[in-house]
């Protein structure tokens, strides 16, 4: 089962910035490195490590 990212609790704020820029679920983020993460969002690296930890804990333990 495909984990969406609205189903995630990020902040409004992220969730704009992600599918602005086409992510709509957790498996877009395989392989994603922060620095790519960054630069697809407009974000500095920490932030986009910070989310990436997010998606990834949130993913593995979300009921969706």
């Amino acid at each position: 089962m495909t984990t969406t990212l609205s189903s995630l609790p990020l902040p409004p704020s992220i969730q704009l910035k992600l599918a602005a820029a086409g992510f709509t679920s957790v498996g877009d983020f395989d392989g994603l490195s922060a620095a790519e993460l960054a630069e697809d969002l407009a974000v500095e690296p920490r932030e986009a490590q910070k989310l990436l930890a997010q998606v990834r804990s949130r993913a593995d333990t979300c009921v969706c």
